[in-house]
């Protein structure tokens, strides 16, 4: 998949009336991900490149930063599971202010068609753009008539009746509802982020652990401790994750501490991708570390029965 951070830069010649499909795709849940792959699928049948448009930051953090929710994906987060559904071409539009202010005429005209000359184009249902959201389904409808390019409209998924949307699993996280969550993500819950230097206490009880610097703004889910597998230097591990405050230490601030499985080396400063794949126990105090100790114990076993790994 390329990447192209400036769409002023895009190669129109090489593109060739593409497949394009536009929007924020917080988290790449299940409803984006059938957006996406009908994209390429749409595009393998023309003989043409699929393309996504994307946003960087988030809009609502430039329109309304009071309201802008947590993330589920960060844009590093993203990538990767764009590129898995076999997307051809990225593009990251900085949205800041002046692009906030493009009315959906002008989104239409200097983005759509002068940009991006599609053959396709595929939306969601919902799908809103230019200022204040102003721009619908009717208006690509419209533009399509025009400058003569194919319009689909792709209808919700649903997941146990409901209707999946970023908005939707970010409350399902809140509420502690992490393999809801999960299902109607389609996938793991990623958290991305440099290994930073902790107390040493995890080594003092026999766990050492990476412990992460999770990135501004990223929605983490429940404390507790989890199962996740580690994304390092192409090598994925399992591992054993502590999500929360430490109320038995008594410490202050929000905690990702990382016990990975069969590893051993220093981790310092390194970037490093988390996948949590399942919730195992709540975060609660302990009258002692060796009572915390004993728990961990325990935690170790559960998870590593979830991988079927050797105790």
């Amino acid at each position: 998949m390329h990447i192209c951070f400036d769409i002023r830069k895009v190669p129109l010649d090489r593109l060739d009336k593409p497949v394009v499909t536009l929007g924020t795709f917080d988290g790449v849940h299940m409803g984006h991900k059938a957006l996406l792959q009908k994209a390429v699928t749409q595009a393998q049948e023309l003989g043409k490149k699929s393309v996504v448009v994307t946003y960087e930051p988030h809009p609502q953090t430039v329109v309304s930063q009071q309201n802008a929710p947590l993330l589920l994906t960060t844009l590093e987060e993203k990538i990767p599971l764009i590129e898995q559904l076999g997307i051809d071409e990225l593009i990251i539009i900085n949205f800041d202010q002046e692009f906030a202010n493009l009315t959906a005429r002008n989104f239409i005209d200097e983005i759509l068609v002068d940009r991006l000359n599609p053959g396709h184009v595929m939306v969601g249902y919902n799908h809103a753009f230019g200022k204040n959201r102003e721009g619908k389904v009717e208006n690509l409808k419209e533009a399509s008539q025009i400058h003569n390019f194919g319009l689909e409209v792709v209808e919700p998924v649903n997941a146990r009746g409901e209707v999946i949307s970023s908005s939707k699993i970010r409350r399902e996280l809140s509420l502690g509802h992490f393999t809801r969550a999960c299902q109607m993500l389609g996938h793991a819950y990623p958290i991305f982020g440099t290994v930073i230097y902790g107390s040493g206490l995890g080594k003092t009880l026999g766990y050492p652990t990476a412990n992460l610097s999770a990135p501004e703004g990223k929605l983490l889910p429940k404390a507790g401790v989890y199962s996740g597998r580690v994304h390092i230097e192409s090598q994925f591990y399992y591992s054993m994750v502590y999500i929360g405050t430490k109320p038995t230490l008594e410490q202050k601030g929000t905690f990702v501490e990382v016990h990975i499985f069969n590893l051993e080396g220093d981790l310092y400063d390194q970037k490093i991708g988390l996948y949590l794949e399942e919730y195992v126990r709540e975060d609660r105090k302990f009258e002692s570390l060796e009572d915390l100790k004993t728990q961990i114990q325990r935690d170790e076993i559960l998870v590593k029965q979830y991988y079927n790994l050797k105790s």
